[in-house]
């Protein structure tokens, strides 16, 4: 199985502390073998998705190559959220 993982700080990591295959742990003593260095196409094209695509619209922007702003919203988001959710929880029965 593979994944992405977004290394997000409220600060640029120093080198030596920034996430890669050798400190990542699965918990079994293994690392994972796909942490490895992307290209910087692709690196960018993965932080274009998280922005456009998986986050919360407006909530974060992208101000320069690798660092994205948060805009606020967060509140409203978890309230929507979770109206959505009661929303939902109210068709399920015991039949469905």
């Amino acid at each position: 199985m593979h994944s992405k993982i977004f290394q997000i700080t409220e600060e640029r990591p120093l080198k030596d502390n920034i996430l890669n295959d050798c400190t990542l742990e699965q918990g079994d003593g293994h690392y994972y073998d796909y942490c490895s260095e992307i290209d910087e196409e692709e690196r960018k094209s993965h932080i274009d998705n998280l922005i456009n695509n998986i986050l919360p619209k407006g909530m974060f922007e992208l101000v320069s190559d690798d660092t994205i702003c948060y805009n606020g919203g967060a509140d409203k988001w978890k309230e929507e959220f979770v109206a959505t959710l009661q929303e939902k929880a109210k068709a399920v029965t015991t039949e469905n």
